[in-house]
């Protein structure tokens, strides 16, 4: 399964964005990136990824980064 990642800046403009056709028929908030314009990168990473989409997630993170301290 794949991770997406946002820069705090591109996240503050995000709402703002209008809805598209796509995304809402597929409901793939990627398709509102790219149908607006923005662009969008792909990296592969050769190690587990954690989403980080509430704040107990970011709790959870902490967690692990302190254990590889």
């Amino acid at each position: 399964m794949g991770k997406l990642s946002y820069d705090a800046n591109f996240l503050k403009l995000y709402p703002e964005l209008s809805p598209t056709p796509l995304q809402l028929e597929e409901d793939l908030e990627q398709l509102k990136v790219l149908e607006n314009g923005d662009k969008m990168k792909i990296i592969k990473v050769d190690h587990d990824a954690h989403g980080v989409d509430t704040p107990e997630d970011v709790e959870k993170i902490k967690s692990l980064m302190r254990e590889r301290e």
